[in-house]
């Protein structure tokens, strides 16, 4: 509550001292147009500079904004992006899953269980992104948002994924140079990852195809580089 009446007075503070000189000036001009010592002619040009004033004054504080506005109601998801968006949005909970096979973060919570000695998985910051992306998807659905402004969020929030499912990447490799690690756990702990990093990149690679095409037609700033999850020897 507090916040919200220290941002009103700053609005209307700011608003007033745009105002001033326009007012300052206002004053001079009726002054001499009500003001009997002057001709008539005299009167009539202090009205049609009050006028002109006016309008410099409005189209210079609300034209850049009535513009801007404009321009931004034209930055819209075409229907084919805003379909591709739906479909990755709707594998987030797959590919954040610690029990889908298909996901490397499931590879990450096996290998963090059966050698909890040397591999940790870092559930806060797993479950923070998750939130993070769900938190996205939420307000992508509700038209009061910007589908176009959340692009970029949605870039960050998908770099930092990739990153965390990179530490999983950097933790199986120290898992295969443990002795407790057999020849068979390895085995199975390829397939499993091969399957997952495979179905995770290209979930990553569709993210990053869609931001290189809003930076191209939006001119946004959406992360493009991803680095993509490897085999593990």
């Amino acid at each position: 509550m507090e916040t919200g009446l220290f941002m009103d007075k700053f609005d209307r503070k700011s608003a007033f001292d745009r105002f001033l000189p326009l007012g300052s000036a206002l004053l001079v001009v009726c002054g001499l147009f009500l003001s009997e010592k002057f001709s008539s002619n005299t009167q009539y040009a202090a009205f049609a500079i009050a006028f002109l004033l006016v309008i410099t004054w409005s189209l210079s504080e609300f034209g850049g904004a009535v513009k801007r506005k404009l321009s931004r109601s034209k930055l819209k998801l075409t229907q084919d992006q805003s379909t591709r968006l739906n479909v990755l949005l709707n594998d987030i909970n797959d590919q954040f899953s610690t029990s889908c096979i298909h996901s490397p973060f499931y590879t990450w919570h096996n290998i963090s269980n059966n050698y909890s000695d040397h591999i940790r998985m870092d559930c806060d910051y797993h479950g923070a992104i998750n939130s993070w992306l769900v938190d996205l998807k939420g307000q992508f659905n509700d038209p009061a948002f910007d589908a176009i402004t959340l692009a970029v969020s949605f870039s960050k929030a998908i770099a930092e994924a990739n990153r965390l499912a990179g530490k999983v990447e950097k933790d199986l490799e120290k898992v295969f140079l443990l002795q407790e690690c057999s020849d068979q756990d390895k085995k199975r702990l390829r397939k499993e990852w091969d399957s997952s990093k495979t179905r995770f990149n290209q979930w990553v690679s569709d993210w990053r195809g869609l931001f290189k095409e809003l930076n191209h037609t939006h001119e946004l700033n959406c992360v493009e580089y991803f680095r993509p999850l490897e085999m593990v020897a």
